[in-house]
């Protein structure tokens, strides 16, 4: 059994059933003094690989969640292809490919698995419309329509729950919603896409791209179209709806920065090893100005940062916060098992707690801003035809273009990197194009964490 599955599991497992009944289940009978599991019909908006583990995952629950007093059965799943080969419901359940005939099912509970933002959407807006709860892991739809929805859910006393969504196997996203002071946030860094994480992991122990990306879609960890993955468009589409659970801080989706994995080789992982890192697929937002600035995409993690060992298809999320340290969360972050699991944490929290998001924080209708282009320490590799003029040379070209060499190391010859001070992309890009003119230098760059002692802890920004 998956690790996920079994946590999962032991949750369930050790849960108090509530017997209180809930206004969405109240046509549920209850028989004088004994107490009758209550029935919840389960409805999925999708049936792949997702839907199917949920599926799966609920017949293997189906004893634990009697014992806790719920009746799970999944008595239908909307598909775009009923004669397609997919594993059976249990219990008979109704395969349909008709949105309105899924719709005017009873349906106690919605499970979204379709993904894409249309047409679950406009499905997920019609379930919630008629009064039912929704569980979503649709990262594209919740990333541009997930404010408004959970304003709908509220208006009707149910809720939108998207715990899957964001990171998966890490329950996290409550402590924003309901505990202002962990909300009080001045800076997101987070691992948020398993795929990219393991195929950087396994190129830091030697892999090659086309390796690395091959063994990740044989183990069902890659899509057989990964560009949503490798050009970075998934962990920004996951910070931008972590994003929007901090009040006042949503941004529009596509405003976030992102940078594709497919210039990354060998050479590269050399080099961070020799500055004092490595690389991994990174989602960042400082929010301690009026403005966001974000990015996604590989960037340099300096060693003793948290997120330095978070390796493979784990996730992992570190919340910087004012005046309060910081929280780190990992855990988890790919695969359907563990997408699945996260999904019936997040029915298991609905069902027991049904009346909690009228209690919640309801977004306000303040609509989305735009991200500002990010200022960070960069990772710059330079490979010059000849070999190279002397360090003491190139670092005083760089600073009279505003530019820092905080660490630097040289790779074979004609190859040399350095880290910089924190500046913004054009400074960088305007300074290394006057290189290339002076010097016929080739440059790659990528975004850097800073360390967090040394001299560059409390650098500032230099100006443009």
């Amino acid at each position: 059994m998956h690790t996920s599955e079994t946590a999962f599991l032991s949750r369930l497992g050790s849960a108090t059933a509530d017997p209180t009944p809930k206004p969405q289940f109240d046509s549920l009978p209850r028989h004088g003094l004994t107490r009758q599991p209550r029935r919840v019909r389960l409805g999925l908006l999708g049936y792949g690989t997702v839907g199917q583990a949920v599926a799966r995952l609920c017949r293997k629950s189906r004893d634990r969640w009697l014992r806790r007093g719920i009746d799970l059965i999944a008595t239908s799943a909307l598909v775009r292809d009923r004669d397609r080969d997919r594993e059976p419901l249990p219990y008979g359940a109704a395969v349909v490919d008709d949105s309105t005939q899924f719709l005017d099912r009873p349906h106690d509970v919605v499970i979204e698995a379709m993904g894409g933002i249309e047409p679950a959407g406009s499905l997920v807006e019609q379930a919630l419309g008629k009064g039912i709860p929704v569980i979503s892991a649709n990262k594209s739809m919740l990333a541009r329509h997930g404010l408004r929805l959970e304003r709908l859910a509220r208006s009707q006393g149910v809720e939108l729950r998207f715990e899957a969504a964001v990171a998966a196997g890490l329950p996290f996203l409550d402590c924003l919603r309901g505990r202002p002071s962990s909300a009080q946030v001045d800076r997101i860094e987070a691992v948020l896409n398993g795929t990219c994480n393991f195929i950087l992991t396994r190129m830091q122990k030697g892999a090659s791209f086309v390796q690395a990306l091959s063994e990740a879609q044989r183990l069902g960890l890659a899509e057989p179209d990964p560009s949503s993955d490798l050009k970075a468009i998934d962990p920004a589409e996951k910070l931008a709806i972590l994003l929007g659970q901090i009040p006042g801080r949503a941004v529009e989706v596509d405003s976030i920065e992102r940078t594709s994995l497919a210039g990354l080789g060998e050479t590269d992982f050399a080099l961070a090893r020799t500055l004092g890192g490595v690389i991994k697929p990174i989602a960042w937002a400082d929010l301690a100005s009026a403005t966001v600035e974000a990015f996604a995409g590989p960037c340099f993690v300096p060693a003793g940062h948290p997120l330095e060992t978070v390796g493979g298809v784990e996730n992992g999320i570190v919340l910087q916060r004012p005046r309060l340290g910081r929280l780190v969360y990992r855990g988890p972050g790919a695969g359907p098992e563990v997408t699945a699991a996260a999904l019936l944490d997040d029915l298991c929290e609905t069902l027991s707690r049904p009346q909690r998001s009228q209690a919640s924080w309801t977004p306000p209708d303040t609509g989305h801003e735009i991200c500002m282009a990010a200022n960070t320490s960069w990772m710059v590799r330079l490979e010059f035809p000849k070999p190279p003029p002397h360090p003491d040379e190139l670092c005083e070209f760089l600073a009279s273009h505003g530019i820092w060499a905080i660490r630097w190391t040289t790779h074979g010859n004609g190859r040399c990197a350095f880290l910089s001070n924190k500046l913004s992309r054009r400074k960088l890009e305007d300074a290394l194009v006057a290189l290339h003119h002076a010097s016929d230098c080739a440059s790659e760059h990528i975004r850097a964490l800073p360390f967090e002692t040394g001299e560059n802890s409390d650098e500032e920004t230099l100006p443009d």
